[in-house]
């Protein structure tokens, strides 16, 4: 409980302190992904019973400047994982360093699957020394996520849940005309596959399993990670707030790595594609005239492979009503029509790869 009081004052504070108008340099920032955004999406039963196409928005809100940065893509263009992440944070990054920032301090979940895994580390190493910046990531507790990227997923779920969207470009128009009262409207960054780098080949040169006194890292309990350009091929850690930080070295194995000179590497170098069983869900919906005949090209220009897991209906809908509850101010998904029951089972598949945790 004295950690879950520490992290509440700690993001009170630093909400405060980067609204007054001397903090030109630090940026304060909480970030996170927005349940999967559907398409075609529509108040009607059918769409209910077959597969959707999946939308991803990654959150990320400067409180300090009321500025709101969603990361939207479809399912064609990228997965959800820890390259995503760290490569938004990093364009995130870069566009601040140009206004001036020189020291970032971000809070997201305790997700360790996503959010604290090696690129994620990796990426504040790389970018403290390369931009010659500081950067704080402080995870808050499970149970007690809720973060100002939560507000702006409240503020899209409460504008398009009366619309029809039948397309991705439907979702970034409604997503880019969001605002809230004391902002601009949301800033809408499409995302295309030249923005998303491997971090996973930068994060083996890296020496991330033990500390400085070859201590195993707990990675799993980490609370805090941070990385400052002055102090260059080190990250600090704690695992309590009442600890003084522990120290890794990233020099790695060798020589140690150049990060102003490392070149990174594309993750994707063409459109991705969906299950047979969802390609075929969506062809019933073209082929009946659900989705406009304008949507139609789209659709039918998805590629589809056997190996790719496919998402059962069960998942997909479970997804959607459990997000909706977990939101702030949102009302619950509509319960589904009842008696009628979802018929598909899961295809067997090759799994994609999940995200290595530090």
């Amino acid at each position: 409980m004295e950690d879950k009081k520490i992290v509440h004052e700690m993001v009170e504070k630093d909400k405060s302190l980067a609204r007054h108008k001397d903090s030109k340099t630090l940026c304060v920032a909480h970030f996170d992904y927005e349940k999967n955004l559907i398409c075609p999406k529509a108040n009607t039963s059918v769409f209910y019973y077959k597969r959707k196409l999946n939308v991803s928005n990654f959150t990320i809100v400067d409180v300090g400047r009321f500025d709101d940065n969603c990361y939207v893509y479809d399912e064609t263009v990228a997965h959800k994982g820890s390259n995503e992440i760290a490569s938004f944070l990093l364009h995130f990054i870069k566009r601040k360093v140009e206004d001036g920032i020189t020291e970032f301090r971000f809070y997201s979940d305790n997700c360790g699957g996503q959010n604290k895994n090696r690129n994620v580390a990796t990426l504040y190493a790389y970018a403290a020394a390369k931009y010659n910046i500081t950067i704080t990531h402080t995870f808050l507790e499970k149970g007690h996520t809720y973060n100002a990227a939560d507000t702006v997923h409240s503020l899209i779920e409460k504008k398009t849940r009366p619309l029809q969207i039948f397309s991705p470009q439907q979702w970034y128009q409604n997503i880019a005309t969001s605002k809230r009262a004391k902002s601009h409207p949301l800033r809408l960054v499409e995302v295309d596959q030249d923005m998303i780098f491997q971090w996973n080949d930068l994060s083996s040169k890296l020496q991330l399993e033990k500390d400085s006194l070859r201590r195993a890292i707990p990675w799993r309990s980490v609370r805090q990670i941070s990385a400052t350009g002055s102090e260059i091929h080190e990250l600090k850690f704690k695992t309590d707030f009442s600890e003084e930080p522990r120290i890794v070295s990233t020099k790695g194995v060798g020589k140690p790595v150049n990060f102003s000179t490392f070149k990174l590497e594309k993750v994707y170098n063409g459109p991705l594609p969906i299950s047979k069983l969802k390609h075929a869900d969506l062809m019933y919906y073209c082929s009946h005239n659900h989705i406009p005949v304008e949507h139609h090209d789209f659709y039918k220009a998805i590629k589809t492979c056997a190996s790719v897991p496919d998402e059962t209906l069960q998942e997909e809908n479970h997804e959607q009503a459990g997000a909706s509850r977990k939101r702030p101010g949102v009302m619950p998904k509509q319960k589904a029509p009842p008696k009628k029951r979802a018929t598909r089972t899961k295809a067997a598949s090759v799994s994609q790869p999940e995200d290595e945790e530090l």
